[in-house]
């Protein structure tokens, strides 16, 4: 599919596809350190000094599961935001994630 295909079924269905990332990175205070190392998805970096703040704080890195997945919606409206991702509305089951865009676009388009 091509990006002017997948534009025209977006702009006809009120698509919208929201891509997972892989992992954020975050700072938290040193003293908060403790909250994140026990869990096997957080990755404790080095301790670092924002100039704006004037305290130390520690850069963490959390791992997601479904980092470099897709999850995607029908929006019906122009709102700039979309409500819902976490539970599918007409179903009452989770978000569904997709591998690939084309994947998450068919799983929409191609519904029975």
């Amino acid at each position: 599919m091509d990006l002017n295909a997948l534009a025209q079924l977006m702009v006809e269905h009120g698509l919208v596809i929201r891509a997972i990332p892989n992992e954020r990175t975050f700072g938290v205070p040193v003293d908060h350190k403790d909250r994140y190392s026990d869990e096997a998805r957080y990755t404790i970096g080095e301790v670092f000094k924002p100039d704006n703040l004037g305290k130390e704080l520690i850069k963490v890195t959390e791992k997601f599961s479904q980092g470099g997945k897709f999850i995607i919606a029908m929006k019906g409206s122009q709102d700039s935001t979309v409500q819902g991702w976490e539970w599918h509305k007409e179903s009452g089951k989770k978000v569904a994630f997709y591998d690939t865009i084309e994947e998450a676009v068919n799983s929409v388009i191609n519904k029975p």
